[in-house]
């Protein structure tokens, strides 16, 4: 038995494949989005329920844990997953899109290398990018996560990794979720412990990348990384 949205979705579907996205509003495409998973009522007004318990923000409402989305918007389990799922296939374009061998040969690619690897995540993390002499990713390993304070993370730990990956030289990056790009006075302390450490067994910090917003903020660029053999202020 057809359904009484059955035409108002026709209509829809058209209208995407006949326009494309840019035809649409935020609320129409979640709309959409959601007639996969409620097959027979009126998902309009619910998707403006959605997104309003979102702020209508799009980034905020897909990556969101499921159970989250499901619990504060009263939606089915299967709906959550299926808007959560748009967040982690977004994720994976923009890994594939660094998925090549990338050579961070200047503050421009590493500061969007470091965006590409900080997308959309919601909670404070740490990365050591390992590079070869040629200045190519080795590896992108995860030194902490949660609430990362430059204070308390080991300096040990980002020696072990450049160690374990053979690294030539490393780049730092972590995010202020939220925050500013400024870094902060453990943030200085920690990359110049990490500089002084790496320096003793040849291995070079090039530069150490906060995250905030959708911009960066570069040590390197901002002429506040230690040289070799330079002491830092007391």
């Amino acid at each position: 038995m057809a359904s009484a949205h059955d035409g108002h979705r026709v209509r829809l579907k058209n209208k995407y494949l006949e326009h494309g996205a840019d035809a649409f509003e935020k609320h129409e495409l979640l709309e959409m989005l959601l007639f996969y998973a409620y097959p027979r009522i009126d998902t309009n007004e619910l998707a403006h329920r959605v997104l309003d318990e979102f702020g209508g923000s799009f980034t905020d409402l897909v990556f969101s844990d499921p159970e989250k989305i499901a619990d504060l918007c009263n939606i089915s389990t299967n709906a959550a997953i299926l808007i959560s799922l748009v967040g982690e296939i977004n994720n994976r374009i923009v890994f594939e899109k660094w998925s090549q061998k990338v050579i961070l040969s200047n503050t421009h690619v590493a500061g969007e290398y470091a965006l590409s690897l900080m997308n959309n995540v919601q909670r404070e993390e740490l990365y050591v990018i390992c590079l070869n002499s040629t200045l190519a990713v080795i590896k992108a390993v995860c030194a902490a996560k949660g609430m990362v304070d430059s204070a308390m993370v080991d300096v040990r730990q980002v020696v072990e990794i450049a160690l374990k990956y053979n690294a030539t030289s490393i780049i730092l990056v972590h995010n202020h979720p939220g925050g500013s790009l400024k870094p902060s006075f453990s943030d200085i302390k920690f990359t110049n412990e990490c500089l002084k450490a790496l320096s003793s067994i040849k291995i070079e910090v090039n530069d150490h990348i906060i995250v905030s917003n959708g911009e960066y903020f570069s040590f390197s660029s901002e002429n506040i990384l230690l040289k070799r053999g330079e002491k830092e202020n007391e």
